[in-house]
């Protein structure tokens, strides 16, 4: 099957090489979007449109081709919530769980806001979208919302709860010239034509539905039939209201679709899909190991389509079934990202995000796109849960990665294994059926260090030869909880507490085995024992210089005496940058939550907060860029991890609401001659894009000239790379032709490496 995005960037078609799949330009982003959460189903004549929370997907049934729609292109926001088809185009309507409405035409997407932005206390979710040709109907929290499809804008809301207060309303349809709403108060109906339904005394009470008192969960017309779901038992109605179904599971959603009538069904572990004639008798009970969390159904083509939350969208034909899910890592990927030559790994989840019970595992991006491994698709040999850190040793193509609920797992080649029960990784203290590996980080020598957090010995490590050593902390650690690892250019093992007292530093001397030279050291919030900006620490990186940059509750610090860090007659304290911004000065993000730090070719430091990514210079006292979800393709401002490729500078940020990556002007420089690229190259007419020319050594200069030699543009390399807008020393756009591309290194001669040509119109 192939997969197309409507809205490609021009731009991608001159990426020349990537490490990572198809990379952006200099400048532009991209999004990495789980599509296995499938939540709602629409189809049209030969689609079928999935929603995830985080995109919608349509699959052409005949093509085998995936579009997707993402805030990328013409989607506003993440958190969709639900969405529906408006008859007789492929536009769509799309409601997010923030109250925000899109409604998206051929041409473009128009968000309403209002109902987003109502000040009240009551509930606002949205729970179905019913469409005429011109109107749309939003069963939500506090009623019904009505949208003028032509003219894209709310027409009013229907508050049709006792004495006209708010009510929730789960689902609408409209029937025999009557509106019928399913809500918390049981079924009520109205004349659709005639009455002012704003008014809440123009509708009442369904009289003829048994009993209707309770709620009324769902509404559907199959067959010139009203059905209505009621505690797991189906009713209908065409001239009388009559018992249709009930079966002893738990009725999770009703569907009809191609006038036929569905079930999502769950009792106990086991779910199914259940298709019932319109005589309430069950024709075909689905149930496939692609089936464990239904959430919809439909049917196109003699094929029906089910949409899991775990498994994406599944296929079922002809007794036989297939999933179809575009190319994308599994789950959000909050936890800790890290990127080798090969590859980015990115972990299911952070330690510092609120527990999500997710067994994601952990995904590989590489230049054939996303790999995930996770128990849900049986690619783990455990029920491995959160993931929260991964670290590769390259030296032996062996990944390791830890959890925080089945301990440590380890990749080599193409096998899984796992150290938990009767291993070196101890259970937790506090919950025995755990067995936590919360940081990694691999020395000099290839030792793996771990953080067993909660355990009995708490520090652990793994030599290359197999053997391990387990290590006690001598200070008073809160439960033994630990967090992140860092190994700086010492062998220093710094790590970082779980709770909220600062960092544990280990060093192990000359010989592992060997305790008597042993040295600890604590570093706290007070002056001459560390001067942390706050003992809370949430991320811990080092430098191009070595340094060690570590983000807590109340902003950055760095130790630039990290050689000196066990000497007797020093004091190694942390330095808190100070920012200049104008006529005001202030600490690096004081007051901020750093979950996550990463440095850059050029030295740059990236910081992840709860408010967006902040690029700051190599001293960290210059803010050189700001990203948030408002002026970038950023998913949400909580930013807690961050990885960067070294070849082509690309950041991935991985937030609370999912993945999104920003190709970066620098990169790692590089010691390897003959080998710069410029891209794009030919320049295309009427480009304006950044051009980049890799490859370059660390603080070259670069020249562009003319065949003649003379000079059009001067820049120094950002790390390995550096970048030209295509303009002259006069800020002119440059004539067609064919320039030089020339190279100086700090300690070496001028050398013409490459040539860029531009075409014309």
């Amino acid at each position: 099957m192939r997969c197309k995005a409507p809205f490609l960037w021009t731009l991608l078609l001159f990426v020349l090489h990537s490490s990572y799949g198809q990379v952006p330009a200099l400048n532009e982003w991209r999004l990495h979007l789980p599509w296995n959460e499938t939540t709602v189903l629409q189809t049209n004549d030969q689609s079928v449109w999935c929603a995830t929370p985080y995109g919608i997907f349509e699959y052409n049934a005949t093509s085998g081709e995936y579009t997707q729609l993402t805030k990328q292109n013409r989607l506003s926001e993440t958190g969709i919530e639900t969405f529906q088809l408006i008859p007789s185009s492929n536009n769509l309507v799309v409601a997010y769980n923030n109250g925000l409405i899109d409604v998206l035409t051929e041409n473009e997407t128009t968000s309403l806001t209002s109902f987003r932005d109502l000040n009240t206390l009551s509930s606002k979710q949205i729970y179905e979208i019913f469409n005429t040709a011109n109107t749309s109907y939003i069963s939500t929290g506090l009623g019904i919302l009505v949208i003028d499809l032509n003219k894209q804008e709310f027409k009013g809301n229907y508050s049709i709860g006792d004495n006209g207060g708010p009510v929730q309303v789960f689902s609408t349809v409209i029937y025999n010239n009557s509106i019928y709403a399913a809500t918390s108060e049981g079924l009520k109906k109205a004349a659709l034509n005639g009455v002012n339904l704003a008014d809440y005394r123009n509708w009442s009470l369904d009289a003829g539905l048994p009993n209707n008192s309770s709620p009324v969960t769902k509404l559907s017309v199959v067959n010139n039939q009203l059905i209505a779901l009621r505690k797991d038992s189906l009713f209908s109605f065409s001239s009388n209201w009559q018992f249709l179904y009930a079966d002893g599971w738990a009725v999770t959603n009703m569907r009809t679709s191609n006038n036929q009538l569905f079930l999502i069904e769950r009792l106990g572990s086991n779910a199914r899909v259940a298709q019932l004639s319109t005589s309430g008798s069950l024709v075909n009970a689905i149930q496939n190991s692609l089936i464990q969390f239904p959430n919809d159904v439909l049917s196109l083509n003699n094929t029906i389509y089910i949409a899991d939350r775990r498994k994406g969208m599944g296929l079922f034909a002809n007794s036989g079934f297939s999933s179809l899910i575009p190319n994308g890592p599994i789950g959000k990927n909050t936890g800790q990202h890290f990127a080798t030559n090969n590859g980015l790994w990115a972990a299911s989840r952070s330690n510092w995000e609120p527990s999500s019970g997710n067994s994601n595992g952990l995904s590989l991006l590489t230049e054939t796109g996303w790999t995930s491994f996770s128990s849900f698709n049986n690619s783990l040999p455990d029920s491995l849960g959160n993931v929260l850190v991964t670290i590769t040793d390259e030296t032996k193509d062996i990944v390791w990665a830890g959890s925080d609920q089945r301990g440590l797992l380890r990749k080599e080649g193409n096998t899984w294994s796992v150290y938990a029960l009767n291993s070196l990784i101890g259970s937790s203290s506090i919950s025995p059926q755990r067995y936590i590996v919360s940081g990694l980080g691999l020395d000099s020598k290839n030792n793996l260090w771990i953080a067993n957090s909660q355990a009995g010995n708490p520090l652990k490590v793994v030599k290359p030869d197999g053997s391990s050593k387990s290590f006690s902390i001598p200070f008073p650690v809160s439960n033994n909880s630990l967090a992140q690892i860092l190994v700086d250019d010492y062998d220093h093992i710094w790590i970082c507490s779980g709770e909220n007292q600062g960092i544990f530093v280990f060093n192990y001397g000359a010989d592992i085995n060997n305790t008597a030279d042993d040295q600890w050291k604590w570093i706290r919030s007070v002056s001459q024992a560390g001067n942390l900006p706050s003992p809370a620490i949430r991320s811990i990186t080092k430098d191009r210089n070595g340094f060690v940059w570590v983000g807590t509750t109340n902003g950055a610090a760095v130790f630039q005496c990290v050689n000196d860090l066990f000497a007797s007659n020093k004091i190694c304290d942390a330095i808190w940058p100070i920012v200049k911004q104008g006529n005001f000065a202030g600490y690096l993000l004081a007051n901020e939550a750093v979950y996550s730090i990463a440095t850059d070719g050029a030295n740059r430091k990236w910081m992840g907060t709860n408010n967006g990514v902040f690029l700051v210079n190599e001293e960290g006292e210059e803010t050189l860029q700001q990203f948030n979800k408002s002026n970038s393709l950023l998913l949400s401002d909580t930013v807690y991890s961050i990885a960067i490729a070294k070849a082509t500078g690309e950041v991935f940020f991985g937030t609370s609401n999912g993945m999104a990556s920003y190709r970066s002007t620098a990169t790692d420089p590089t010691v390897e001659k003959g080998k710069v690229l410029v891209f794009p190259n030919p320049v295309p007419p009427d480009y304006t894009g950044l051009i980049g020319i890799k490859g370059l050594p660390e603080n070259a200069t670069v020249k562009i000239t003319e065949l003649n030699g003379r000079l059009i543009y001067e820049t120094k390399a950002l790390g390995g790379q550096a970048t030209w807008n295509g303009r002259d020393l006069k800020g002119r756009n440059i004539n067609s032709g064919v320039y030089l591309v020339i190279v100086k290194e700090p300690i070496s001669a001028e050398k013409a490496v490459s040539k860029i040509v531009f075409i014309g119109k």
